[in-house]
């Protein structure tokens, strides 16, 4: 497994963690569990300071990210 996000796993991650397709079950899951509105945007917060203060990051792709993430919290 990955230890830092961006790393590639190792082959032996790799050959022993099957990749399965689980959006159905991860929609309906979500769709059974709503989060209340100050939860989301205090993730969505929180996203934008990782992606802000990630050194790893261009100023470009900084930018785009958190125009994603504004655009989740509604802030076009």
């Amino acid at each position: 497994m990955a230890s830092v996000p961006g790393d590639k796993p190792t082959e032996k991650a790799q050959e022993s963690a099957p990749t399965r397709d689980r959006r159905k079950q991860f929609a309906e899951w979500s769709a059974a569990h709503p989060v209340d509105a100050a939860t989301r945007r205090a993730f969505l917060e929180a996203r934008i300071e990782m992606v802000r203060t990630d050194p790893r990051l261009t100023p470009r792709e900084k930018e785009a990210a958190i125009a994603g993430l504004r655009k989740a919290l509604g802030e076009d």
